[in-house]
């Protein structure tokens, strides 16, 4: 059986979390502080989020026009950790993790 890094069944213990992303505030910024809330640790805990994927993309694609309108609309899933994060930008960028 499967346990998370809590001891608990993987299947035992789903929290899910929504935050929206800060006008000051970076996509990806806000996804560590979300992950960290999510797996009750401090951001500088998790994995190295640049080796999973390209941090200055991330940010660059969900990063608003100089008209504040979104430079990208639709979602992007992936593993990070031990979460499931979600990001949709409609048109305000919406992350959710569900760990």
């Amino acid at each position: 059986m499967s346990k998370n890094r809590l001891g608990f069944p993987t299947w035992a213990l789903r929290i899910r979390m929504e935050r929206t992303v800060e006008a000051d505030k970076s996509v990806s910024y806000t996804l560590l502080c979300t992950v960290a809330e999510v797996e009750s640790c401090r951001p500088t805990d998790l994995p190295v989020l640049q080796d999973t994927l390209d941090v200055d993309a991330l940010d660059a694609m969900f990063a608003s026009k100089s008209d504040e309108s979104p430079r990208f609309e639709g979602s992007l899933t992936f593993e990070y950790s031990d979460s499931i994060v979600s990001i949709r930008s409609t048109p305000s960028v919406t992350i959710s993790v569900s760990s």
